[in-house]
């Protein structure tokens, strides 16, 4: 179960629900591409699993994951971030 996966330039670190951490030789790009829609790029170097947001932080343009990890939303995709998502924002 991935819950997030963030660029390390031409590396991708996959974050795991059982809080285990995958170094994969492949770009996150080459990873988009291939994940179902139920991921959602919200920065140039993240993409996270929609299932694991618990919210939004609109003032501080980050995710709140459920098991309290941020993941920072570029200032470009918060409003696509913000459309997908039906859950609470404060």
């Amino acid at each position: 179960d991935i819950i997030r996966l963030q660029s390390d330039r031409n590396y991708t670190l996959i974050f795991l629900a059982d809080g285990r951490q995958v170094l994969a030789s492949k770009t996150l790009g080459s990873f988009e591409k291939r994940l179902p829609n139920s991921f959602l790029r919200v920065h140039r170097s993240h993409i996270v699993n929609v299932d694991a947001i618990s919210h939004l932080d609109r003032v501080g343009y980050r995710c709140i994951l459920k098991d309290g990890q941020t993941v920072k939303i570029s200032h470009q995709h918060f409003k696509k971030v913000k459309s997908v998502l039906s859950i609470s924002l404060f």
